[in-house]
């Protein structure tokens, strides 16, 4: 049979003219009354009673975290709107940004379009010396595995093929320049009909 242990009469009466009184019911199924109730036990189920002894309240530490986990849920989706709101304020001001940009340094569309031509131009021009250069050395690297071929002095070849080495990694540094500035031409290119547009809107 559960045992039910009472704090005694003048015990309970001075707790119910106080704030509130708790009962809860420990693992041992024993009843307990409080003023306040302990950390083992806000864990379970425990109710508040009023003066006269009356549940007016029964917390179910489930409920509770119920809504701690909603509450969090809710929090998170807060967070994400206001991430997703500053991620669009950051893209409006880049906006904003440019259209100052494109306002103050162009007066038409002619500049516009010379500005663009320029850098595109000079990416050309550079890429066409890096395309010369590239084809330099790859005939130097010819040459010099022709030379291989021919050498047997242990020194010499080790000097021929050091030198390959070295040519074919400044190939590789080429090429790669190369491809940025097709890369660059590209988003030059794409830049430029958006920046048109967004110019057109502007001066009308």
């Amino acid at each position: 049979m559960k045992k039910i242990v009472v704090l005694g009469s003048v015990l309970l009466i001075t707790l119910s003219a106080q704030a509130g009184l708790y009962r809860w019911v420990d693992d041992a199924g024993n009843v307990h009354f409080s003023d306040k109730v302990p950390a083992a036990a806000s864990t379970k189920t425990h109710s508040k009673l009023n003066k006269t002894g009356d549940v007016t309240k029964t917390v179910d530490p489930a409920s509770i975290q119920n809504e701690i986990d909603l509450e969090k849920i809710a929090a998170n989706e807060k967070a994400k709107k206001e991430e997703i709101q500053r991620i669009k304020q950051e893209a409006l001001d880049i906006v904003y940004k440019r259209d100052d940009y494109l306002l103050a340094t162009y007066e038409n569309e002619d500049e516009l379009k010379h500005s663009f031509e320029s850098k595109i131009k000079m990416l050309k021009g550079n890429s066409r010396i890096l395309e010369a250069q590239n084809n330099v050395l790859t005939k130097k690297i010819a040459n010099l595995e022709k030379k291989v071929t021919k050498v047997t002095h242990k020194d010499t070849l080790l000097t021929l093929a050091g030198k390959i080495v070295n040519i074919n990694k400044t190939i590789v540094q080429y090429k790669q320049a190369l491809e940025e500035n097709e890369t660059q031409i590209a988003k030059l290119n794409s830049d430029y009909k958006t920046d048109l547009e967004r110019f057109k809107e502007l001066t009308k």
